[in-house]
């Protein structure tokens, strides 16, 4: 298990120097991987976050270019299928 960045530092007296020692860590802009990952907070929240590799979209791209159709956005959907079933449409 990793330790917190917050403890308290106890060779030092510093309730920061974990803090220091991270100061030079930064998030990454990408992982260089395809994946949507939805997370459910409650009922009524969802959180998501997505990473499509530079390459894959530009093919995919390429290939509506071919097919004569118009490249827009990329856009995520997102659907309320509670009451929809085999016979029914997403609302």
């Amino acid at each position: 298990m990793e330790a917190s960045v917050y403890r308290h530092d106890m060779t030092s007296g510093r309730a920061d120097a974990g803090m220091e020692r991270n100061r030079d860590m930064q998030v990454p802009s990408g992982y260089n991987d395809n994946r949507i990952v939805l997370m459910v907070r409650d009922p009524w929240t969802l959180y998501t976050y997505w990473e499509v590799k530079k390459e894959v979209e530009d093919r995919v791209r390429d290939d509506i270019r071919r097919k004569d159709l118009a490249v827009s956005k990329s856009v995520l959907r997102v659907y309320d299928v509670t009451e929809s079933g085999p016979d029914r449409e997403p609302s």
